[in-house]
């Protein structure tokens, strides 16, 4: 296996002949991924709010605001080892944990908040605040959610 395919040449429009990458006649080393003619370019995907690019910009910001126990979290347990469609774990900084529960199945999966005492607050997930029920503890098809207590 070869490293150089997760190294195609980032699309930023949808223009022919090179996605905005180079200009129109410089040949790329490497071929371009067809899907920036069908929207998969930054250019389209900054205009959509539930594109991939949109999901990383989600995420980074939540990184940032949650630094210290996203980055410098520590004592980490997994949660769950048994149910095979589930990754689930805790870590803590200080006083806060951090719970995440990650459904990597196509399949709907139950998961249980762990019972520390705590409060836990639905802070991140791969589905909009508005279609998630917080208190559900049932996941979506690939979703994963980031529970947070202070």
């Amino acid at each position: 296996m070869k490293k150089d395919h997760a190294r195609t040449p980032m699309p930023w429009t949808p223009n022919e002949p090179n996605a905005g990458f180079s200009g129109p006649n410089t040949k790329p080393w490497f071929y371009l991924n067809e899907s920036f003619r069908q929207g998969i370019n930054v250019e389209e995907e900054q205009k959509n709010s539930d594109s991939v690019l949109a999901f990383w910009k989600k995420a980074l910001e939540f990184r940032k605001n949650h630094k210290d126990i996203a980055v410098f979290g520590f004592d980490f347990k997994f949660i769950d080892l048994d149910n095979k469609k589930l990754f689930s774990f805790t870590k803590r900084y200080n006083n806060k944990t951090l719970f995440a529960a990650l459904n990597f199945s196509s399949d709907a999966t139950d998961f249980k908040i762990p019972n520390d005492g705590s409060s836990f607050k639905l802070e991140f997930g791969n589905y909009p605040k508005n279609e998630v029920d917080a208190s559900s503890r049932t996941l979506k098809p690939w979703e994963g959610r980031i529970y947070i207590n202070e």
